[in-house]
């Protein structure tokens, strides 16, 4: 077995590093019986509950973090797929590694600093074919039938979601960007083009090193975070990049940013969130995540974040239910591909009341029956087609004073 020309030998000799030694760099451990005990690094807690054990591995009795060696370790902690976690582990223990051959030191010499590395980026080119090739994404297509064409494409562009050529037809990418615009980090998946619903025999992948090289050091950001820069409305976040995707479509009200995952970017982790600061953030958990997203939602506040945590979701959910918000949505949508609730008008998730909600619907299609007159109108002949812009440009005015989103009208228009 090679991966990245570096031997299977080299590679159990990396799996045979001290774990206590490169733990310990994360880690504050204190010797308890035969292994090591500290407080877990993968969620927030008071009583440490993280055991580690030479030989054995690691385990996290409060959120069933674990691990049998140091690579299990830095894949779930740093985030790396498996060869870029040999790479990673292998210069923490001083194993060289050049042109498929290790040289190898004798000892670990655990580094007494936290490690500081540069961040690297990927460069725009290398994704710019994946962000056009939406005609064979699973999801575009999807989006396509629930939205129309024009919204699909709209809120595809907005988040920088492309294709990848690397796993067949089908695929989908989510490019994570930094608030500075900067790509930090590519996750594939493959959905199916008319539920919706994540494909079961494809893992979804991390690719940013398969890229860019497994010598760069990519850190995940929030899918969704460049949306930020220079916007005052609310944030909202979700686990799921396709949620965001959706929800960004129908809750114009909220900026929509998403984690990617339970092991994607740490909302808690200071580095991580100091976007966030100066912003009101609403968390929309999974159902079976809300008590978790409830604790990362008090240690956000004892940071100083202004936000609240909405488990609306879980009221009506099914025992053992894993959905989001994006599920409760779709479950309700019609035939026709319009998210109605059960009042005949768009699920607004704004905490107004039914009545406020009535009214946006009324102005909608308001906004809609005028628009649709003065298509006729033009196709007709009886008004210019610069008059016809100059009062779709009023009817833009209006949208924007309601706070109605451009893709919805456009979404509800085509429907």
């Amino acid at each position: 077995m090679i991966i990245m020309n570096i031997s299977e030998n080299t590679i159990q000799e990396v799996r045979d590093c001290d774990l206590i030694d490169i733990i310990s760099q994360y880690v504050k451990l204190k010797k308890a019986g035969s292994g090591y005990v500290g407080s877990c690094p993968f969620h927030d807690e008071k009583t440490p509950s993280f055991s580690v054990q030479s030989g054995r591995g690691f385990y996290c009795f409060g959120c069933d973090a674990k691990g049998r060696n140091a690579i299990d370790f830095i894949m779930q902690h740093e985030r790396k797929s498996f060869p870029d976690a040999v790479i990673h582990v292998a210069g923490m223990a001083g194993i060289v590694i050049r042109k498929g051959h290790a040289s190898v030191r004798p000892k670990i010499k655990p580094i007494k600093a936290p490690l500081v590395r540069i961040i690297d980026y990927i460069a725009p080119d290398v994704v710019s074919k994946s962000l056009k090739a939406r005609g064979d994404n699973n999801l575009y297509t999807f989006f396509v039938s629930l939205f129309g064409k024009s919204a699909a494409a709209h809120v595809f562009k907005q988040y920088g979601i492309g294709s990848s050529i690397y796993f067949g037809a089908g695929t989908t990418c989510f490019i994570q960007k930094d608030i500075s615009g900067k790509m930090r980090q590519v996750k594939a998946m493959i959905f199916d083009p008319l539920t919706g619903k994540r494909s079961r025999y494809f893992e979804p992948k991390i690719i940013g090193c398969n890229l860019v090289g497994y010598d760069k050091f990519l850190v995940q950001c929030f899918f969704g975070e460049d949306l930020l820069k220079g916007n005052s409305l609310k944030v909202a976040m979700c686990e799921s990049e396709k949620t965001a995707a959706i929800c960004s479509i129908l809750y114009p009200q909220f900026v929509w940013i998403a984690t990617g995952g339970k092991n994607g970017c740490n909302m808690t982790n200071p580095e991580v969130n100091q976007v966030l600061r100066g912003k009101e953030i609403h968390l929309f958990p999974d159902v079976d995540a809300i008590e978790d997203w409830r604790k990362k939602a008090a240690t956000l506040k004892t940071q100083g974040f202004n936000v609240f945590l909405n488990d609306l979701i879980a009221t009506n959910a099914e025992p053992g239910s894993k959905d989001d918000i994006a599920d409760i949505i779709l479950h309700n949508r019609a035939p026709n591909g319009i998210l109605l609730n059960t009042n005949d008008y768009p699920v607004l998730w704004d905490y107004q009341t039914e009545t406020d909600n009535a009214d946006r619907w009324i102005t909608l299609n308001n906004l809609i029956n005028k628009g649709a007159k003065d298509a006729l109108l033009n196709i007709s002949g009886a008004i210019s087609d610069a008059e016809f812009m100059n009062r779709q440009n009023e009817i833009e005015e209006q949208l924007i004073i309601a706070r109605i989103n451009l893709a919805e009208y456009v979404m509800a228009f085509k429907n």
